[in-house]
């Protein structure tokens, strides 16, 4: 009688179907692994990103800043009637800048 471990023998086992199911669960994990490492990392980095991409976003232009402190105001193409435009600008030169 054989013993059960007895390297000698022929495989009773599919060894190509065994090797290729191993070889395809262990390509599944590692897209996985490789799945939740993106993942942690883009929530670990989204706030910093965030901040970068947005830059000064919630702040006024610094010529917008100087309109408003003229108690001026900013209009797009001309300034409307009973209003003069002051010469300066907004938003970075996209506006003109009125009072009145």
């Amino acid at each position: 009688m054989a013993s059960f471990w007895n390297l000698e023998q022929e495989p009773t086992h599919n060894a190509t179907f065994c090797c290729r199911s191993h070889s395809i669960s262990n390509l599944l994990t590692a897209v996985l692994r490789a799945g939740e490492t993106t993942f942690l990392l883009f929530k670990s980095s989204f706030p910093f990103s965030f901040f970068i991409v947005i830059g000064r976003a919630g702040y006024p232009a610094d010529d917008t800043m100087e309109c408003r402190l003229a108690r001026g105001f900013c209009k797009y193409g001309q300034c409307p009637p009973r209003t003069e435009h002051t010469g300066g600008t907004c938003q970075d030169g996209r506006l003109l800048c009125c009072k009145r």
